[in-house]
């Protein structure tokens, strides 16, 4: 988590999973057939744990090669989730210095 070579990431207390790559790692970890990605991302969204902004559960990013956002950059997009769903026992980690939404201007959905 909010290394420069993770997919997840912190941002605004929120966990960055990156779409479709965080659904492909999750199938080849559980032996799931490629083909089946859409199902799995559906499935994944019926849960209801993520934040929707103008309709749209996705998200754009943009994850930066140096920690002080600046330089050479990717642009991603995926989902965000709140952290205390996944960190109920432990501390969430600080914010990443390398990932940045775009446009914050999200609502709630997930509680």
């Amino acid at each position: 988590v909010n290394t420069k070579e993770a997919q997840i990431h912190i941002v605004g207390g929120l966990i960055f999973l990156p779409t479709p790559s965080i659904f492909f790692s999750f199938m080849k970890d559980n032996a799931y057939a490629p083909s089946l990605k859409g199902d799995v991302q559906r499935g994944f969204e019926r849960l209801g744990l993520h934040f929707i902004q103008k309709g749209k559960g996705v998200f754009s990013c943009v994850k930066y090669e140096s920690e002080n956002r600046q330089g050479r950059y990717e642009k991603f997009s995926g989902y965000l989730i709140k952290s205390k769903i996944v960190y109920t026992s432990h501390p969430i980690p600080a914010d990443s210095a390398y990932l940045f939404v775009s446009n914050r201007n999200y609502s709630e959905r997930a509680t």
